[in-house]
């Protein structure tokens, strides 16, 4: 019988701890250890080494770790160059937004099960939610995600929902919207608005999102933020040869 050599088991073991974040976004040690049935002590191990190259960081405040800067640049760099013109095409409409509002504008497109965020303009003020490019979070949460759902195919679609309390009704509103709203669903107190960016087959390829905190997101200025959204993505859209 062959014997696997401990260098090679072990990167197999951390490949099995990232892999995890493929269904997570966030997760605790004792979740991890029980996904990879590894003992909690040696998914410390190897997680403290993840952690230490930056593939992996941990938040103090919960204590659930998620992936790290090392491979949201990895993402990034694989992504930059194929989105380059949409995010050329985008940025002005982000930057209206941005100036208009003062909240997150994020750009994201569909990666799978999950949405990848391939263009960020920060608010300037305090109490906002960072998200970098190159982050993929799960499209089950959060405005964009509930977009790229809402046009999924059904068989699909219905996989990856069976689990939450999205209703096929509740997505075709969506649709018939033009629009989607978060309330808290990705980070506790936490809106946001999005709206689909179409090709020229009509296929949705991005989402265009607008995101702060409840407690001065929701305001008097609600349906114009949303008003905006979707226009700006419309315009968008009909860039791209979708009319």
């Amino acid at each position: 019988m062959q014997i696997r050599n401990s260098p090679t088991r072990s990167v197999e073991r951390a490949l099995e701890i990232l892999d995890c974040f493929l269904i997570e976004d966030k997760m605790t040690l004792n979740e991890i250890s029980e996904k990879t049935k590894l003992s909690p002590s040696t998914a410390y191990r190897i997680m403290q080494t993840l952690q230490n190259k930056h593939f992996i960081e941990r938040d103090d405040k919960n204590k659930k770790f998620s992936i790290g800067d090392k491979i949201n640049k990895l993402a990034s760099s694989i992504t930059e160059d194929q989105n380059m013109e949409l995010r050329k095409m985008v940025y002005p409409y982000m930057e209206k937004l941005k100036e208009k509002y003062n909240e997150n504008i994020r750009l994201y497109i569909p990666d799978g099960s999950y949405k990848l965020c391939i263009e960020v303009i920060e608010s300037t003020r305090e109490h906002r939610a960072i998200i970098k490019v190159g982050e993929r979070h799960t499209i089950i949460r959060g405005a964009a995600g509930k977009v790229f759902l809402a046009y999924l195919d059904k068989n699909l679609r219905n996989n990856i929902v069976k689990e939450t309390n999205l209703t096929d009704e509740a997505l075709e509103k969506i649709k018939a919207n033009e629009y989607a709203l978060s309330l808290g669903e990705r980070e506790d107190g936490l809106v946001g608005i999005a709206a689909p960016i179409f090709n020229n087959e009509g296929k949705v390829i991005a989402s265009l999102s607008i995101s702060g905190p409840a407690v001065r997101f929701i305001n008097e200025e609600m349906s114009d933020k949303i008003s905006d959204i979707v226009k700006y993505c419309k315009e968008i859209s009909n860039q791209l040869g979708f009319y």
